[in-house]
């Protein structure tokens, strides 16, 4: 098709596919692990991917989604809650939503020099490009 239609080159090449838009945004994203993390439905011992589709549609997070969607999405995060136990949020309350939906809104803010975000995680990491000479010690003459 793309020979007829661009030539030999065209066809020989991939065409780099277009930006998708993202499923979720980050808050729906965080939705999803909070589900993903919280306790499965009464009579149910994990979370399955059904489960979890389901919910989320339920919930009114989103209007459709596929479980391949969402299994691609909790892939990303390396999350497995039908198959490893976790440390995971034992309930989820509406002040525990209000302050992830809080947190999630200030980390989407665009960047801004005159007003940088720390963000403080638990991952110890080293500064080391960015090292300075040590200065050598001298005695103070005229004390």
């Amino acid at each position: 098709m793309r020979f007829g239609e661009a030539g030999i080159d065209a066809a020989l090449t991939d065409a780099t596919a277009p930006e998708r838009e993202p499923l979720l945004n980050e808050q729906q994203e965080g939705h999803l692990v909070a589900l993903a993390c919280g306790t499965p439905p009464d009579g149910r011992e994990r979370w399955t991917l059904e489960l979890l589709t389901e919910r989320l549609i339920a919930d009114g997070v989103v209007d459709s989604i596929s479980v391949e969607s969402v299994r691609l999405l909790l892939q990303k995060k390396h999350l497995k809650p039908w198959q490893v136990r976790q440390w995971c949020i034992p309930r989820l309350t509406e002040a525990f939503i209000r302050w992830m939906e809080m947190i999630l809104t200030l980390y989407a803010r665009p960047f801004d020099p005159k007003r940088p975000m720390v963000c403080f995680d638990e991952k110890m990491t080293q500064l080391l490009s960015d090292v300075r000479e040590s200065l050598l010690l001298t005695p103070r003459v005229g004390r």
